[in-house]
């Protein structure tokens, strides 16, 4: 049953390597009109009709997403004060207007309430604008406006790992890989990744949905064989290490709720 939160994947996209998976904001079943975002990208809210899912979902065009990759369970009592503060912050600028259902989809109206907030609590736009996405994306509640650091990797510390790999030397990197450098994209990636592969109703295992993620995220095209497309891979040197990914899964899993 479609309903506010409800996250839908687009089958579709997935010959592409994309994966478009949207998250319900608002609907509305007498004008047949929801509104949505991308969990993926870095897009505002956008229309769809409700028949346009319910078709999808039919003929399976489009999934219902049993896990939410964005739920997390906090202890406040864990929380820096900086966290809160960020989080108080952010939800003190923009809880006057996201309540404004479903104006403040709208882009011009949009564009009204944010430029009143921001001039009211001395912040830029841009900064409002990337508060009401996070909030959206992440599942319309306030934690959602925590700072990412404190969701995973690093317990609770921020780490600049540009152009640094972290971790202890893989063993025998000199003709396997040595990794690569765990960023926020990498992070994107492996959590689009988990909620596709590992928590879905075919129930893979970890080794297997980091296969099934170095296939179809990590490779230069693919060739054809006995009329079968296979993911050509990248060189080791180029893609993470299970152990990478199964310290990030290890390190996130505590926020994956039923």
């Amino acid at each position: 049953m479609l309903a506010v939160n409800v996250l839908i994947e687009w089958i579709g996209t997935k010959e592409q390597g994309v994966s478009v998976i949207e998250r319900i904001l608002w609907l509305d079943e007498i004008s047949d009109l929801t509104y949505v975002i991308d969990v993926n990208a870095n897009k505002l809210p956008y229309a769809r009709t409700i028949s346009e899912y319910k078709v999808a979902l039919d003929t399976e065009e489009a999934i219902m997403l049993d896990k939410d990759p964005f739920s997390r369970v906090v202890d406040e009592v864990l929380l820096s004060e900086k966290a809160k503060a960020i989080r108080d912050r952010a939800w003190e600028a923009i809880s006057s207007i996201v309540i404004l259902e479903p104006e403040i989809y709208y882009p011009r109206e949009r564009a009204k309430h944010v430029k009143t907030v921001a001039q009211k609590y001395g912040l830029s736009e841009k900064v409002i604008y990337k508060y009401l996405k996070r909030y959206w994306i992440r599942g319309k509640i306030v934690n959602a406006l925590l700072p990412d650091y404190d969701r995973c990797g690093g317990r609770g510390k921020e780490r600049n790992t540009k152009g640094v790999k972290l971790g202890r030397p893989r063993k025998h990197a000199n003709i396997i890989g040595a990794g690569i450098s765990v960023d926020e994209e990498i992070k994107r990636i492996f959590r689009i990744a988990i909620n596709r592969f590992y928590y879905s109703s075919a129930k893979h295992s970890l080794t297997m949905t980091y296969e099934l993620m170095l296939k179809e995220y990590f490779n230069d095209g693919h060739r054809t064989v006995d009329g079968k497309k296979i993911p050509i891979l990248k060189p080791s040197s180029e893609v993470p290490t299970f152990g990478q990914f199964r310290y990030f899964f290890g390190d996130c899993k505590i926020f994956y709720v039923n």
